[in-house]
């Protein structure tokens, strides 16, 4: 017995070592899983769209021609972007949360500075911001301090509500007929802001997106869209849930009025409206929809080049899915036969400790 305990312990060893070495490749596989997620964010201006995927932002027509595929470091953020615009000057705004930061960027060079720094180093995370009516002008969103920003040229940032409107608010976007409107998320609500009597910003007309129309408890809006015929189309997600979420239109004066049944399986996570019709991004998928104003039908959108750099994505998250569901595999058989192996080169004597007398 005593000869075969070398062996055992070697043995031992080396399912330690398969062991670690499975927990690394699975460790490695979820961080390039999440390196590949997307598209997550979208911004369009009738002339071009501007997505981000994978790690790179792709540059496309308003018809879906593939112009160019930009790594996000471009943009000179720190992590992925929370949030992407253009401005109507053909500026895109790309905003990130680890620290806040909001860059104008000019996609002819790629020469980045930032914008409304005094209001972004007071929101923690999960901002979003458009460019208001005046020159040097700047909302913003904080999704965790509950609050709505504007920022001046020249002026320090001010909330533009008081304390307790809004609850987690996180899109916000400006009307055809120049309201600004919020996705007041957590009061479950879409709200337009307009002047009162003193020149400040209170809630106009409001609408709430739990109703009849949703296939599902997806009650909290978080993007959304002035699209065709002046209507708002909203994504909203469940509660506590990353694996559902809807996409609502809402006619501005009387609420919800219908629904865009995506294909099975799909999470909307942002959208944009192109024209006469609005991009939707589809984040489980790996995936962008164009859907029609009239027909509410979603069709692939983006021309060969692109719609190939799609499924290059897919194809390499199913690789990595198919090697960190492996890796588990393995950590659980290594971690096995290392026990079995620990417990056989153990003397029999040694291997079961009883317990002290008292």
């Amino acid at each position: 017995m005593s000869s075969k305990r070398p062996l055992a312990t070697a043995l031992a060893l080396f399912c330690l070592l398969l062991l670690l070495a499975a927990l690394g490749v699975r460790f490695w596989a979820a961080h390039r899983i999440i390196e590949l997620s997307g598209p997550t964010h979208i911004a369009a201006d009738g002339r071009q769209v501007m997505l981000f995927a994978a790690g790179q932002l792709f540059h496309l027509s308003a018809d879906g021609e593939l112009l160019a595929v930009i790594p996000v470091e471009r943009t000179g953020l720190a992590d992925d972007p929370v949030d992407l615009r253009f401005t109507g000057d053909d500026s895109l705004l790309a905003a990130g949360q680890r620290p806040a930061t909001i860059q104008r960027c000019d996609p002819a060079g790629w020469d980045c500075r930032p914008v409304a720094e005094a209001a972004a180093r007071l929101i923690e995370r999960q901002l979003k911001v458009i460019p208001g009516r005046h020159p040097g002008e700047w909302f913003l969103t904080d999704a965790r301090g509950d609050a709505l920003w504007r920022q001046s040229s020249g002026s320090p940032p001010e909330a533009v509500l008081p304390p307790g409107t809004l609850a987690g608010p996180n899109d916000l976007a400006l009307a055809a007929d120049g309201a600004l409107w919020v996705a007041d998320t957590n009061n479950r609500r879409i709200v337009e802001l307009v002047p009162d009597e003193a020149g400040n910003q209170a809630i106009g007309r409001e609408h709430a997106t739990a109703h009849v129309f949703l296939d599902g408890p997806a009650w909290y809006p978080m993007m959304l869209a002035q699209g065709p015929a002046g209507r708002w189309w909203v994504i909203q997600a469940a509660e506590h849930s990353n694996a559902r979420s809807e996409l609502v239109i809402y006619d501005p004066e009387h609420g919800a009025e219908d629904r865009v049944d995506l294909p099975a399986g799909a999470y909307p996570t942002d959208l944009a409206a192109n024209g006469a019709s609005v991009l939707v991004t589809d984040m489980d998928r790996t995936e962008v929809y164009r859907v029609a104003g009239g027909a509410l039908r979603a069709e692939p959108f983006g021309d060969a080049s692109f719609r190939a750099q799609l499924t290059d994505i897919r194809r390499q998250r199913a690789v990595l899915e198919m090697a960190s569901f492996a890796a588990l595999i393995g950590v659980v058989v290594c971690g096995a036969l290392a026990i079995l192996a620990a417990i056989r080169a153990t003397p029999g004597e040694k291997r079961w400790t009883r317990p002290a007398a008292p």
